[in-house]
């Protein structure tokens, strides 16, 4: 009898310890899955980021100037609409040039349109709009050789290399006009940035000069600038020399 119970008790000892086993095994599988969850999560973070650069929308395109890697133009795609809304509030007339600087959260992927795949290899797929605003010498993040401004009438001008761009504008008058960049030229102490638009039919010439500038606020400036506009109209005012490495 004695034996009998010693072997029920011994037999009763090794089912309480597979349980125990299997107790343990659970918990730690468990614990595995819940590790595994929150990878996923990580990874879908990080595939989904936030993104700061110059945004342009118009009819026959919608790209995004990445301000991480200037020289990266993506298409723009996705949960796009709020973005264009504000585009079109800040800028009155719509223009292949006109940009503002917008901050998105959204994903990169290869570019699936056939018709602009060749130019544009690398698609943003907007997810939210964190905020756009109108670009300036203060948000900007791309790099400008010279950005300068006057008044009566107030006017700013931005010489962007690296968004091959000369953009003179009066707000009080409606009127912007574009032209490509242009390399500089050296003549009589002056740097010198001239071009042609042929589409507007328009020409610019801007001369800006190493020296003290005040403005009407009586700030201070290290450059001067002068601008011949359409019409023989030339404007002055001060210059902010920018942050391309690439201009002297």
């Amino acid at each position: 009898m004695f034996k009998i119970f010693t072997t029920l008790l011994f037999i009763m000892a090794i089912f309480n310890g597979c349980n125990k086993q299997n107790e343990v095994h659970l918990k730690t599988k468990s614990n595995d899955s819940s590790s595994l969850t929150r990878t996923d999560t990580i990874v879908k973070n990080i595939t989904i980021d936030i993104y700061e650069g110059l945004y342009v929308v118009n009819i026959n395109s919608s790209t995004f100037q990445d301000c991480a890697h200037p020289d990266s133009i993506y298409w723009v795609a996705g949960n796009s609409k709020k973005l264009v809304d504000q585009y079109n509030r800040i800028i009155e007339s719509p223009s292949v040039y006109a940009s503002v600087v917008a901050k998105v959260t959204g994903e990169l992927e290869n570019t699936k349109d056939t018709k602009v795949k060749d130019k544009y290899p690398r698609t943003l797929r907007v997810k939210e709009v964190m905020s756009v605003e109108k670009k300036n010498f203060t948000n900007t993040c791309i790099p400008y050789d010279y950005w300068a401004f006057g008044n009566n009438p107030g006017w700013s001008l931005e010489v962007s290399a690296k968004e091959n761009l000369i953009e003179f504008s009066i707000p009080s008058e409606k009127k912007t006009y574009y032209f490509f960049y242009a390399e500089q030229k050296q003549r009589d102490g002056y740097i010198i940035y001239s071009n042609y638009n042929t589409i507007q039919r328009n020409s610019i010439e801007v001369k800006i000069k190493k020296e003290e500038c005040t403005d009407t606020s009586d700030s201070s400036y290290q450059y001067s600038v002068q601008v011949e506009l359409p019409g023989n109209r030339i404007v002055r005012g001060c210059a902010i020399k920018g942050k391309n490495p690439d201009i002297e």
